[in-house]
């Protein structure tokens, strides 16, 4: 199981994990001795029996948090708003439909909150070669891409909006040699992933609020590399993994498509990166 709570500390429940025959499905379960089922777990997102959503939620290795699903919930007062959560995967025409929603929403009834920071993803570059910057003309080339390269297009009409579009983020308790730990698999992308350090991605986000003139930045580390060659260096270099007996990825039969992204715009700005590559990172994680 792992336990839900809200921010204040709430028990909101478990979500249980149930093995089947295609894979995992997840339920939402009462903290009891019967341990009932009230409802399913899928994509970040609790629902009740009846399918109802009832709040978003997330965990790592160490903690984990429920955030409500009403919009009433959301400050009456001037802030300037965090946006991390990923959108749903649902049909594209039925997103625009709930963004546009939601902006409707805001304006009439939290017309103080215009600022919004959307923490995007570089996903919506297209998996092509070449070096992809904030200024490039492209059209998104994945499911998921599509939708959130949607999401910055849909929002830019309602919100002062600043969009960040970081690599791969890691950190403690989500990261490569945690998945080492847990006997998880490797993931292989075909192309050098980039990846961002989430307390650099926090200072990026911080210099973004205190700069509205920021509108749209890569956030991505200064050597981006496949997740096998991460795997080799911690298995020889990092102490916590001199112990696992497990083999790295085997090398791709194709050669990795040369996709870079580039970091000319963050660089410009002179935030330094507490973590320039995996290796401070993973060491620090």
């Amino acid at each position: 199981y792992v336990e839900l709570m809200e921010l204040d500390g709430t028990a909101k429940g478990r979500v249980s994990f149930v093995k089947t025959q295609s894979g995992f499905e997840l339920f939402v379960v009462r903290k009891d001795e019967k341990n009932e089922w009230t409802g399913r777990a899928s994509n970040r997102r609790l629902y009740d029996v009846e399918g109802k959503l009832l709040a978003f939620y997330d965990w790592t290795t160490f903690w984990s948090y429920v955030y409500v699903s009403s919009w009433s919930g959301i400050p009456e007062k001037s802030a300037v708003m965090i946006l991390t959560i990923p959108p749903p995967k649902m049909e594209l025409e039925r997103l625009k439909d709930h963004l546009g929603e939601w902006k409707e929403w805001m304006q009439k009834n939290r017309p103080m909150l215009r600022r919004l920071v959307l923490i995007s993803t570089t996903g919506v570059y297209p998996k092509k070669a070449g070096t992809w910057s904030e200024d490039a003309q492209f059209e998104a080339d994945s499911e998921s891409g599509i939708r959130r390269l949607l999401v910055e297009q849909e929002l830019a009409g309602g919100f002062q909006l600043q969009v960040i579009r970081p690599g791969g983020i890691y950190g403690p308790g989500r990261n490569l040699l945690e998945r080492l730990k847990n006997g998880k698999s490797i993931p292989e992308t075909g192309t050098p992933t980039h990846r961002i350090h989430v307390h650099d991605l926090a200072r990026i986000t911080r210099h973004c609020i205190q700069n509205p003139h920021i509108q749209l930045i890569n956030a991505v580390d200064d050597e981006p590399c496949p997740s096998r060659e991460v795997v080799q260096w911690l298995l020889e270099n990092h102490p916590e993994a001199k112990t696992l007996r497990m083999d790295s990825p085997p090398k791709p039969e194709k050669p990795l498509l040369q996709r870079r992204i580039s970091k000319s715009r963050l660089e410009g700005l002179g935030i330094g990166l507490e973590y320039p590559s995996f290796r401070e990172g993973m060491l620090s994680a």
